[in-house]
């Protein structure tokens, strides 16, 4: 129920005590019911968060992230480019390695590393911003400091996912200088000409998607792992401690969203447009739903698990020198 309160009755001090907020109008000021203030908080303390605080941790923690990223993905790149095939083709680690090789030669390894740099960069920036200023604010915001990490985890995923939308493009690029070699980016060119811009965009809602749960998962596993395991106090259990949450949070992400990498990676690779619900079929009657769900499965979690363990790492050292 709104209250309405005297001007005279008014006094903004230090001591008052007030059993709602108070809203000011033409007709006077109104208390709605929050729960009171202590004593010595002042209303702007009660309604004000830590905006400083909030925009120093998500810059500081994306820039971090993308510096980990930056590195792993520089050391990795001719496994992630053999993952990448696969989505598309199938076959194994071995016969994709062969292939790949007969086609250029150790070089064929590192097609698109510049752009797969690039956006390896720009993008876990927006993730790791996005987690560590989410989680800041929250913290920072009365009503919201006490919601459980799972809870918080879920918008920075969501603002990790738009952000990962936007970028769609890099990621198309990427993909087809991976999975043709030379002859991709003339093969994009082509259906640029005849399906117009949005090709850039393909695959983009497979993008979002699988970034958004993708982005929860690893996250929302490592900030309640970070949470919750016992602290450690010399470095090679402090090592090991964050190696392992870098593990376990690849391994569920990866494992959850891999269908939705192969379809959209078939989606952008396709000379034709296709659309997602097609792209799945095609797969399928490739090899089977085993092929949709584990295509370049048992590649991505070695990846992923070594670049979990390289990333958790780095990005807490990283973090841990400035913050």
């Amino acid at each position: 129920m709104i209250q309405p309160l005297r001007k005279e009755e008014f006094h903004l001090s230090l001591d008052d005590k007030i059993g709602g907020r108070l809203i000011a109008s033409s007709c006077g000021y109104f208390v709605l019911p929050f729960p009171p203030l202590s004593s010595r908080e002042s209303l702007l303390t009660f309604m004000s968060f830590n905006l400083g605080k909030t925009l120093k941790a998500a810059l500081w923690g994306g820039l971090t992230g993308a510096i980990a990223m930056f590195f792993s993905v520089l050391t990795l790149m001719p496994l992630r480019t053999v993952m990448t095939y696969q989505y598309r083709y199938g076959a194994t680690t071995s016969e994709v390695i062969r292939t790949l090789y007969t086609d250029g030669g150790w070089t064929r390894f590192y097609h698109g590393l510049t752009i797969a740099l690039f956006q390896a960069f720009i993008i876990r920036f927006g993730d790791t911003a996005a987690n560590a200023g989410i989680l800041v604010l929250f913290e920072s915001t009365i009503y919201f400091k006490d919601l459980p990490v799972l809870v918080k985890t879920i918008f920075a995923s969501i603002a990790a996912a738009a952000f990962r939308l936007i970028f769609t493009p890099v990621d198309t690029v990427k993909t087809v200088m991976q999975t043709q070699g030379r002859k991709g980016l003339p093969i994009l060119q082509q259906k640029i000409k005849q399906y117009g811009i949005r090709t850039l965009w393909s695959g983009a809602i497979a993008i979002a998607v699988s970034g958004l749960v993708g982005h929860y998962l690893r996250f929302g596993t490592y900030n309640y792992l970070e949470a919750n395991l016992p602290e450690a106090h010399t470095l090679f259990k402090k090592l090991l401690r964050l190696a392992s949450i870098g593990f376990i949070a690849s391994v569920l992400s990866d494992s959850v969203c891999n269908s939705l990498k192969v379809v959209r990676v078939y989606c952008q690779v396709s000379e034709a447009h296709i659309e997602y619900f097609d792209a799945a079929r095609a797969v399928i009657a490739t090899d089977g739903v085993k092929g949709l769900l584990g295509r370049g499965l048992k590649t991505r979690l070695l990846i992923n698990g070594i670049q979990g363990l390289m990333f958790s790492i780095l990005w807490k050292f990283f973090q841990d020198m400035y913050l």
